[in-house]
C-alpha cells in the first residue's frame, strides 16, 4: 500500500491530518478555523487554478519541512 500525500477535507479532517503527518488542503464545507476562504472561488477555470495552487504550495512546503539542512537553500 502506498503513502498518502495530501488529504482533501473539511476543519474536521485536521485531526486525522495532524495524527499522520499529512499535508491538508481544505475544500469541503465547513472550514471553522480559515478567514476569508468563503471569498476563493472552488468550482470553474478560476477554482481550478486556486486548487492547483493549494495542492503545489501544500507539497513544496512539505518539501521544504522535510529536506535536510545541505539542501534547504534559496537559489536566484
Amino acid at each position: 500500500m502506498k503513502p498518502v500525500d495530501l488529504i482533501f477535507g473539511n476543519t474536521y479532517s485536521k485531526y486525522m491530518a495532524r495524527d499522520e503527518d499529512i499535508p491538508l488542503i481544505r475544500c469541503a464545507f465547513p472550514i471553522y478555523d480559515r478567514v476569508g476562504h468563503q471569498y476563493f472561488p472552488l468550482v470553474g477555470y478560476k477554482g481550478a487554478m486556486r486548487m492547483i495552487e493549494r495542492i503545489l504550495n501544500a507539497l513544496l512546503d512539505r518539501q521544504d519541512r522535510d529536506a535536510p539542512e545541505e539542501k534547504f537553500e534559496l537559489t536566484m
